[in-house]
């Protein structure tokens, strides 16, 4: 889990919600892209939280510590196959690439402009980055790729379901980080509290189901799935072990895209 391979197959699932949905066959190429990316991404931005002792300690801070030449290895692992697949495609998506490199670089690093702050530091926006920058790499590049290859209304309803969805999922991490965030960051859980925290998170989840629903003709997964998740997220309530964190809430990715693929029929 804190290798963050298990976020990176969440990555791809995610992608392959678009491709289940829009009824096309997936890009391999895309999908290594997605691994590989997201892999690279998280692992940098831990390695540089620790290289400037920030919020260095938990359990998973101690288990990067304990196995850095393994992170560090697969850290320019995926560096290289990102790169690799990046070039495959990089003249078509290259706009998306410089949005959501630039996001996610700053998300960690500070910026000069903003008094050495970076952008998770600015009040009030650290969950919906993250969201937007998935719903670039996990929706917007896999359609412009696709071979119809445009935006449309199908494409915005599932950019907008999927990024309630990461909302969704990401207000329990805030609400595990109550306690490290400064309250000048304004999370959710520091501006309304822990429970209506969940409730929130959980109404978000169903309102994305519903929005993924108006799609495809009925898909019973979708439903399995919500109320499985519903579950999920209201132990959020209670202090959880990192595990239900990096397991469980980020492993709803799979568990989505298992159901939704098991149950799909196509109109």
């Amino acid at each position: 889990m804190y290798s963050n391979l298990w976020i990176s197959l969440g990555a791809v699932a995610l992608t392959l919600n678009f491709y289940v949905i829009t009824n096309e066959a997936p890009n391999l190429n895309v999908l290594g892209f997605v691994f590989s990316s997201t892999l690279f991404t998280y692992n940098f931005q831990r390695l540089l939280k620790i290289y400037f002792k920030i919020n260095v300690s938990g359990q998973r801070i101690e288990w990067i510590l304990t196995h850095q030449i393994l992170v560090h290895s697969l850290t320019f692992l995926s560096l290289l196959s990102t790169l690799y697949f990046a070039v495959l495609f990089f003249e078509s998506v290259w706009e998306l690439f410089l949005v959501s490199g630039v996001i996610s670089f700053f998300y960690v690093w500070k910026i000069p402009l903003l008094n050495g702050k970076n952008l998770r530091d600015l009040p009030g926006i650290k969950i919906y980055l993250i969201a937007l920058v998935w719903v670039i790499i996990c929706v917007l590049m896999p359609t412009i790729l696709s071979e119809n290859s445009k935006i449309n209304e199908t494409t915005f309803l599932i950019s907008l379901a999927l990024f309630i969805a990461l909302v969704s999922i990401t207000i329990p991490f805030d609400i595990r980080d109550i306690d490290l965030d400064e309250t000048s960051k304004k999370t959710i859980p520091q501006l309304i509290g822990i429970k209506s925290s969940v409730y929130l998170s959980i109404g978000l989840l169903v309102l994305s189901q519903v929005l993924l629903q108006l799609l495809i003709p009925f898909n019973a997964g979708i439903w399995i799935f919500t109320l499985l998740g519903i579950f999920i997220l209201y132990q959020a309530k209670n202090r959880q072990p990192e595990l239900y964190f990096s397991g469980g809430v980020d492993g709803l990715l799979m568990v989505q895209i298992g159901l939704l693929y098991l149950f799909f029929s196509v109109p």
